[in-house]
């Protein structure tokens, strides 16, 4: 009696086709022509490191932008005015405006005494400081005495 071929089953013939394609991917890939030899990397920039502080000194660098307490005027290139929000709730209405560029919601919440406007170079105290924002109480200008929020980078040291 003869005997049978042996027979691999489903998972077998998988199995050997895996196989089968593992060696031919290893011929083809020994058949490529080798990638051309790196570059050495370029050295690192230099960067400046400043000074250390005198010894005993503690005291940070002066910041552009007065601090809590501290008298400063408003300020903002290319611009006459600026607009004071007087709440948080109309803080968040007025940037919403000035991104939208939107004069009707800007003069709107005018109307609504929700935002004041006073001019570039008007004395203010800072009341608060906050990331990205400054609560400050107006000294002269058109509305002295009059407490709102406005984007930290338009107040400056007087």
């Amino acid at each position: 009696m003869a005997k049978q071929p042996k027979q691999f089953g489903c998972c077998g013939t998988i199995a050997v086709l895996f196989a089968a394609g593992l060696v031919g991917m290893c011929v083809i890939g020994m058949l490529l022509p080798k990638p051309p030899p790196r570059q050495p990397a370029a050295p690192p920039a230099q960067v400046a490191v400043p000074p250390p502080a005198a010894a005993g000194s503690i005291e940070p660098p002066a910041p552009s932008r007065p601090a809590k307490g501290e008298e400063g005027v408003l300020s903002l290139a290319g611009a006459g005015h600026v607009f004071i929000a007087v709440d948080d709730d109309a803080w968040d209405a007025m940037i919403d405006a000035e991104n939208a560029r939107d004069v009707e919601e800007i003069a709107l919440l005018m109307a609504k005494g929700k935002v004041i406007r006073e001019a570039v170079g008007t004395r203010v105290k800072v009341l608060e400081r906050r990331i990205t924002s400054t609560k400050v109480r107006v000294r002269d200008g058109n509305n002295p005495g009059a407490e709102g929020w406005i984007q930290y980078e338009f107040v400056a040291k007087p």
